[in-house]
């Protein structure tokens, strides 16, 4: 017997098996998957949400944000594919799970992060790119001599994060993970 919901049930266990391509391009020992990944922003949300946005509202926009990633893998700045491009994809990615579902409120809310149009979406934002750095210095205090700076300076024709963190919370967090990486380099 199988039920409407068979095909987004199976699509978040492939993201449980999608390495995040970042970290087997810097030949990371044992990376996360999407599903990893996806899971600590969703804590982040929880824990670091500023009273005036809506925790639930930020939480589910993180549980779901990389789940089209299960159907056209995790594309990076590196991959050579235009933001436009990724976007289409991803989008007819979250139409196909819409349409498995009968229901498009979570394409609604992918669309809604992707388009920044609410401080919640931006919030999340935030926490995506604010999870990579946290997992980027575990990485590093995990392999002794391994350098993930690159990930620090930000992507394709973005000078880095230090004017990026907006939230009081995100910036909090993001300025202890720096911090910490200048009292190692002296």
């Amino acid at each position: 017997m199988s039920t409407k919901y068979d095909r987004a049930i199976e699509l978040c266990g492939v993201l449980k098996r999608i390495p995040r391509t970042g970290w087997v391009r810097n030949k990371v020992n044992d990376p996360e998957s999407v599903a990893d990944h996806s899971m600590r922003v969703s804590f982040l949300a929880m824990i670091l949400c500023p009273p005036d946005l809506n925790k639930d509202k930020a939480v589910q926009m993180a549980l779901i944000h990389d789940l089209a990633e299960s159907i056209v893998s995790d594309i990076t700045p590196l991959d050579g594919v235009t933001h436009e491009d990724k976007y289409q994809r991803e989008n007819n990615a979250w139409t196909q799970i819409s349409q498995s579902l009968n229901n498009d409120e979570m394409q609604k809310m992918w669309q809604e992060m992707e388009e920044g149009k609410t401080r919640e979406a931006r919030f999340v934002f935030e926490l995506d790119k604010l999870e990579m750095l946290i997992q980027a210095e575990e990485y590093e205090n995990l392999q002794p001599g391994l350098d993930l700076t690159q990930f620090f300076k930000g992507y394709k024709g973005f000078a880095g994060y230090d004017d990026f963190f907006t939230f009081k919370e995100t910036k909090e967090v993001y300025d202890a993970i720096i911090e910490r990486r200048k009292a190692k380099e002296k």
